[in-house]
């Protein structure tokens, strides 16, 4: 997997911006005036940066184990609550109380766990 990402990023990004590159000199030995061409070197290392960037997220990400322990954790730790919410319910004397506790607690681990995966993987690709 990893050497097909690696040979796509060095088609896609390095040989395009090598490419530019080289028209760039082109154009300055043809005229075009040093500070456009200076202008077209700081757009194109804008590119690069964000490319590697991209790069760094998605290659150096939380590995797939931890993300499935989450995963499984989020899943399977609310029943370990009930015991606490059914003494919520009979301190309170109010079962509403505790069901809504309850809910809020698994929506609130699931909330985090999503929000993880979005801020790990900005391309989608890996969601649940």
């Amino acid at each position: 997997m990893f050497q097909v990402s690696y040979r796509l990023f060095d088609s896609y990004a390095t040989r395009r911006m090598l490419k530019l590159s080289n028209l760039v000199e082109t154009l300055k030995a043809k005229g075009l005036s040093s500070t456009e061409c200076s202008r077209i070197r700081q757009y194109e290392r804008w590119v690069c940066e964000s490319l590697e960037v991209l790069r760094q997220f998605k290659m150096y990400r939380t590995p797939q184990a931890l993300r499935s322990f989450a995963r499984i954790f989020t899943v399977i730790l609310p029943p370990f609550y009930a015991p606490s919410f059914a003494q919520l319910a009979i301190d309170m004397d109010s079962l509403s109380v505790a069901i809504c506790m309850a809910l809020i607690t698994t929506l609130a681990l699931t909330a985090l766990f999503e929000s993880i995966q979005v801020l790990e993987d900005p391309f989608g690709e890996d969601a649940s």
